[in-house]
């Protein structure tokens, strides 16, 4: 039997190293989750049984016998990653929950992974496959109506050529924490691009200067 420990150690082990070399060789994938593997006691035979608590004498926990160790599971860390810039403009990224929804005209596909590219008729396909992203296509303006549900057919079509007028930037949005172990008198910055109704892209600059505890004022730049 101490054989038997002793080899279910050794698969055990196996099975780590293959998920952490997996996570190893993936460190650059795009989407690409960590994964993590769960042990657990493995147990053959019952000595004694547990028993509940009375009102005198607490409860017994059963005494077993065990055989080694064994794979609870393995899973999967679904928290977002930093989001970069590729320079490509079919790239994209998902802030938050929620997965791409990809479809080879039969059934689904779910991914984090957000590497796209054109085909020939303005579809987004994911690199690597013959999988088309679907979903809800977007009127003229940008605004989506989610209406009903979508199904493999559903796929998202990109207009090539299609001259649309330019639609000035109305509102942005900034998320991060401030260094609030700066002194007062010093501050933080972060630029963001803009757009005026013509389509012509701005660089703009925003500047935190902190005040007090708590209390901080910005100035805008161009």
């Amino acid at each position: 039997m101490g054989c038997v420990k002793g080899l279910s150690g050794i698969w055990a082990s196996q099975e780590l190293l293959e998920v952490v070399g997996n996570n190893l060789a993936n460190i650059s994938t795009p989407g690409y989750k960590s994964e993590s593997v769960n042990f657990q006691e493995a147990f053959y035979l019952t000595l004694s049984g547990g028993s509940p608590p009375g009102e005198v004498k607490g409860g017994r926990n059963p005494v077993q016998k065990g055989m080694g160790v064994m794979i609870a599971g393995i899973s999967r860390d679904f928290s977002q990653g930093p989001i970069k810039r590729t320079g490509r403009a079919t790239d994209l990224a998902i802030g938050g929950r929620g997965f791409f929804i990809l479809s080879d005209g039969r059934k689904f596909y779910f991914t984090r992974n957000g590497r796209f590219s054109l085909d020939r008729e303005g579809r987004l396909v994911r690199e690597g496959t013959n999988l088309f992203l679907v979903g809800w296509q977007s009127e003229e303006l940008g605004e989506i109506e989610v209406t009903g549900s979508i199904s493999p057919k559903s796929v998202l079509r990109i207009p090539l050529g299609r001259v649309y007028s330019g639609r000035a930037t109305a509102k942005v949005g900034l998320e991060g924490v401030l260094d609030p172990r700066l002194d007062v008198g010093q501050g933080q910055s972060c630029s963001f691009y803009v757009y005026d109704r013509l389509g012509v892209e701005h660089l703009l600059e925003i500047e935190f200067e902190k005040e007090g505890d708590g209390e901080w004022s910005w100035t805008l730049k161009d």
